[in-house]
């Protein structure tokens, strides 16, 4: 439940800082998802109407002219305006934690190796992960999809199609909760302060991040990427990470991270980038 709430706090503290981006959709607990069109008084982005879907939902995307969004339960909610949802079937009562859009295919990925995907968001087929792990993150970039999760070391699957998955070797036995694309790069972050960069998503290796607090999320934004975690752990280096301990990691080309400390901020589950922004929650 923390974690929805968590998605929620940063799109509408994401859209209200940009005040650019209408039309778009933050995600809460009890499936509550509040859409900003731009209308009303003052800058798009700073009038919400709050809708109650039900279920919790953990992420949204937007492709093929339509918002998806998934959830607890396998739930799978579609819109073409983010007012007026409907409810599809998954198949699924596994837990989707991520949905990503690329190669004309939407892919959700989550609970017990769970990979589902559609080509418009209403039909959807379930897909062989080779895993029953828990999968918690995904990206498309570069042509390729990239998928990370728990158990077996640190699992981490690549598929150009979204059908096909093949199983790539992390190297360590740590988990895996996020991973992000930026300067023809690569990142995965998860427990005891792993970083683990590709060039390629086929080949990983090990970057020292300074901190052994858990890493849930990263993402890329204005030549830096940025992790966070446990403890409010951030790490800045042209990539963002954060994690335990209020600490921010820095690095300009995710080799070399620098950390900072936030103090009393116990634990950073996600950070994105916008409008020359990066906005951290937790």
């Amino acid at each position: 439940m923390r974690k929805v709430f968590i998605l929620a706090v940063f799109i509408l503290s994401a859209f209200l800082t940009a005040g650019s981006y209408g039309g778009s959709d933050g995600i809460g607990i009890s499936g509550e998802i509040g859409g900003s069109s731009g209308s009303g008084v003052g800058v798009a982005g700073t009038t919400w109407t709050l809708r109650n879907l039900g279920n919790w939902l953990g992420d949204i995307t937007y492709g093929n002219n339509t918002f998806v969004a998934v959830g607890e339960s396998g739930i799978i909610l579609t819109s073409r305006d983010g007012v007026t949802w409907t409810q599809r079937a998954s198949g699924t009562k596994s837990t989707l934690y991520r949905v990503a859009y690329g190669n004309n295919t939407f892919v959700a990925v989550g609970a017990g190796g769970i990979i589902l995907t559609s080509r418009d968001g209403v039909t959807w087929t379930q897909r062989a992960s080779g895993t029953r792990e828990d999968l918690y993150s995904i990206v498309y970039s570069d042509d390729i999809f990239v998928v990370v999760g728990s158990g077996g070391g640190g699992i981490i699957l690549t598929s150009i199609d979204g059908v096909n998955w093949i199983q790539r070797s992390s190297g360590l036995g740590n988990d895996l909760y996020g991973v992000a694309y930026g300067n023809n790069t690569f990142v995965a972050v998860g427990t005891i302060g792993t970083i683990l960069i590709s060039q390629d998503g086929l080949n990983w290796a090990r970057r020292n991040s300074r901190t052994d607090s858990t890493l849930y999320g990263v993402a890329y934004g204005n030549n830096t990427f940025v992790a966070v975690g446990k403890s409010g752990t951030n790490l800045i280096s042209r990539f963002v990470g954060m994690g335990d301990s209020g600490t921010i990691l820095i690095s300009q080309d995710g080799l070399n991270w620098t950390e900072r400390v936030l103090g009393k901020i116990s634990i950073l589950y996600g950070v994105a980038y916008g409008n020359n922004t990066f906005v951290a929650v937790g």
